[in-house]
């Protein structure tokens, strides 16, 4: 029986512009293999003040999104790549918690679909073993202000990344953790995180 897609149609139409908007580009993101979503995506820094509006009044139909996203899944807050709590987050409210704390408040979004890579993991030139990265969606929290009929974008330093598999790593024999670089070693914690997250979601659904 048909049930309707995750993400309903009215929030995967992105609102029509009043006017022209050359500094934005209207791009899609995949959700899974019958749906997807539409975003506005900004090409310049600075925006007229129409096309900041735009993103701006986008903002809360994105977050709900995220909700919806994160409620299934979970998500990782980071920042220069590494995890920013010990803990994944359950919902967009715990983002908002981890957001106050680094003084981050965006008025803007864009996200990323990331397909699933695969990369050789290296310390000292020394070829270790390899790393899968599952699928996930990256968000990139911005803040606009605006001036003199211009607004500036912002890009915040926390990035959100959506996703309920783990990144996995395999060494060779003999290669083992302490080998690994800074950037691997956060791929592999929140590889972790990831994996706590499937087991406790098992065992709720084993409970219920």
């Amino acid at each position: 029986m048909l049930t309707g897609t995750f993400i309903p149609p009215e929030l995967a139409i992105a609102p029509s512009p009043a006017a022209m908007v050359n500094g934005l580009q209207l791009r899609t993101v995949m959700v899974d293999h019958q749906s997807s979503f539409e975003l506005w995506y900004p090409t310049q820094d600075l925006l007229a003040v129409n096309e900041a509006s735009l993103l701006m009044s986008d903002f809360a139909r994105l977050e709900t999104i995220a909700k919806r996203l994160i409620w299934l899944m979970g998500a990782t807050c980071l920042m220069a790549d590494q995890q920013i709590s010990l803990h994944s987050a359950d919902s967009w409210g715990q983002v908002q918690t981890l957001l106050t704390d680094q003084s981050c408040r965006p008025n803007a979004m864009i996200w990323e679909y990331q397909g699933q890579t695969i990369r050789p993991v290296y310390e000292n030139q020394r070829h270790l073993g390899w790393m899968m990265q599952s699928p996930c969606w990256k968000i990139s929290l911005m803040r606009i202000e605006g001036g003199l009929g211009r607004s500036q974008i912002e890009v915040l330093p926390v990035t959100v990344q959506i996703g309920a598999e783990q990144s996995v790593v395999r060494r060779f024999r003999g290669a083992g953790t302490a080998g690994l670089g800074e950037g691997d070693r956060g791929w592999l914690a929140q590889g972790q995180a990831w994996m706590g997250n499937v087991r406790r979601f098992k065992k709720q659904a084993q409970n219920s």
